[in-house]
């Protein structure tokens, strides 16, 4: 769209009112293949081309058509015309048929018929086709959907969707968050992993991709968690903070938040921990219940083999005790018997002897 703009109110070096009726500046245009309404434009004193462009950006993206097809546009001048550039990308992305309805539009560079841009068709499907590796793992070509775009949060979001579609990244169980970023206009692809496996960088570019801030440029690889628990120092890996070998929760795993810095953990034992605790317990081969209960018992038992020596070594003396009792009595019985015997014979004798006499 271009020529002279010196009727809205501006000339070199100065601003002037403009001239003409309200409508005088009316056309249409095509977006996107969607045709506006009137657009006017108001004859006013504008400091600069660039507050034409900023007002014809303005106007256009308010004509109730083009806003309900989704189309939009932003007006630049390039010192010598205005340029009109649709904010859609892809093939379906066009500026055309734009048409003077007022009796002035002719002084802008709109003339019956003619389009402002040409032909502007956008990039071919695959001059916005890339690859991607996400934690190691390179996909297929990922080609963007031509087609109109709210904005470009909605072409980060498809740019997100074709990505986690591709099966060779699906296969892996790799998956990424894209975000816009305004300040520097690029796209951030963002793995879900954690953790130093955790990287991403785009290859095999198609021509026009760089218009979408899609670029083999900076990436950076994940970090692990670190931090310490309890005031020591803990192990980290991707998001899960485990505490050092030893230490009290050794079989816990933190999940650490974004952005986190501290907190406090209160932690309580279910039943199947309560009784693996008492289990353990009980096994503790220096003060489980079955280890004291064997030490008492071997105790016992040694005691009864001191009883059992004890007792053995009084039979034995009470043994010896009735033995030398019972050799003394047979020496009594013997001694008896020998007396008796001699009594016998004596007293044999002395009747014989008697009876003899008579």
């Amino acid at each position: 769209m271009g020529g002279s703009a010196n009727d809205l109110g501006i000339a070199t070096g100065s601003s002037t009112s403009g001239t003409g009726g309200a409508n005088d500046y009316d056309f249409t245009i095509a977006v996107d293949g969607t045709t506006s309404g009137n657009i006017s434009i108001t004859p006013d004193s504008y400091a600069s081309f660039d507050d034409v462009a900023a007002h014809l950006t303005t106007q256009i993206n308010a004509d109730p058509t083009l806003t309900g097809a989704g189309a939009g546009v932003t007006v630049t001048h390039d010192g010598s015309v205005f340029v009109v550039t649709s904010n859609a990308t892809g093939v379906s992305s066009t500026i055309a048929n734009a048409t003077a309805v007022g009796s002035e539009a002719a002084t802008l560079g709109i003339t019956a018929g003619t389009a402002t841009q040409g032909a502007a068709t956008g990039g071919s499907a695959d001059e916005y086709d890339f690859s991607v590796t996400v934690n190691g793992t390179t996909s297929g070509t990922i080609s963007l959907a031509a087609g109109n775009y709210a904005d470009k949060d909605a072409v980060a979001i498809e740019i997100q969707n074709k990505i986690n579609a591709d099966t060779l990244l699906a296969a892996a169980g790799t998956s990424v968050d894209v975000a816009y970023d305004s300040d520097n206009d690029t796209f951030s692809i963002i793995s879900r992993l954690y953790g130093s496996n955790s990287t991403v960088s785009v290859t095999d570019i198609g021509g026009n991709a760089a218009d979408l801030g899609l670029s083999g440029g900076a990436s950076s690889t994940g970090i692990n968690v670190a931090g310490t628990i309890d005031g020591v120092a803990a192990f980290g890996t991707g998001n899960v903070l485990l505490p050092a070998l030893g230490e009290p929760g050794e079989s816990m795993g933190l999940i650490i938040g974004e952005n986190a810095t501290s907190a406090t953990l209160n932690f309580s034992r279910g039943f199947s921990g309560q009784l693996d605790l008492l289990i353990e317990q009980f096994l503790d081969t220096n003060n489980g219940v079955i280890s004291l209960r064997e030490d008492s018992l071997n105790n016992n038992l040694d005691g009864f083999d001191e009883d059992q020596t004890s007792l053995d070594r009084r039979i034995e003396a009470y043994e010896e005790r009735l033995t030398s009792q019972f050799i003394a009595m047979e020496a009594i019985v013997r001694s008896l018997q020998d007396s008796s015997s001699f009594l016998e014979s004596t007293l044999g004798s002395l009747l014989d002897s008697l009876n003899g006499g008579n």
